[in-house]
């Protein structure tokens, strides 16, 4: 249990188990206390969090990586992934959920599918890499992963909610594309579906700022704005 960073379970089992008479059991002892240690980091990890102190609460895990040996479990791996998401560090965040889901994922023609049964694969580690997935617009794989929870828990509250968020993020991007298409880029109409998009990924920090594809977006936004600046006979507010 310590070794995977699980300290409050470690802890229980050995103030139960274990210890019985601290003073003859002087492994059991140190154990005990190495358990109690790392169920105060996850404390002092979950308070910085709550506090939205995101230094404080790397380094807490940064102390709680340090204090396993190699695997982890899925609130470990859970934190990780969020701090790289607040950090808006995606190639790392990727990384983090690549590795979780490529034993239970299988790259065939560049669309990921199912690999082994959903039931060997937990809904919460496998609704971080869809909700990760979904920031950085990688909808494929996404959708893998929320139809592999909803294989073992077709109510999963937060699964079904990113798949209706995914769902109209692909709506409204096909929306400004076809404007894009159709009228280019210079018209009112394709300002408001891009703003209309902006503003529905969100400014979360927990969220990455709404992710890698807001971040794009919002560098579009930009150089249009410079464009209407510098050219505004091009720009049609009509239309």
């Amino acid at each position: 249990m310590l070794a995977i960073g699980d300290g409050a379970s470690a802890r229980e089992h050995l103030r139960m188990t274990v210890l019985k008479d601290n003073s003859q059991n002087p492994v059991g002892a140190k154990l005990l206390e190495s358990a109690r240690k790392m169920a105060d980091t996850w404390d002092e990890y979950r308070e910085a969090k709550q506090g939205k102190k995101w230094e404080v609460a790397s380094r807490a895990l940064d102390d709680l990586i340090s204090q396993c040996e190699g695997g982890e479990t899925i609130e470990l791996f859970v934190a990780r992934t969020e701090l790289a998401v607040i950090s808006r560090d995606w190639e790392t965040a990727l990384r983090y959920v690549y590795d979780l889901v490529l034993p239970w994922l299988v790259l065939t023609n560049l669309v990921f599918s199912l690999a082994r049964k959903a039931e060997q694969a937990s809904p919460e580690a496998l609704y971080t890499a869809a909700w990760v997935f979904f920031l950085t617009f990688n909808a494929p794989e996404a959708l893998e992963c929320m139809h592999s929870i909803q294989a073992l828990d077709p109510q999963h509250q937060k699964t079904l909610i990113l798949h209706s968020r995914l769902n109209l993020l692909c709506k409204r991007l096909l929306d400004l594309q076809t404007e894009q298409n159709s009228n280019g880029t210079t018209t009112q109409e394709y300002s408001e579906q891009l703003d209309l998009l902006i503003d529905f990924l969100g400014d979360r920090e927990e969220d990455g700022r709404g992710g890698a594809l807001r971040s794009t977006l919002l560098t579009v936004r930009a150089e249009r704005s410079i464009q209407v600046l510098s050219h505004p006979e091009d720009f049609d507010p009509t239309r």
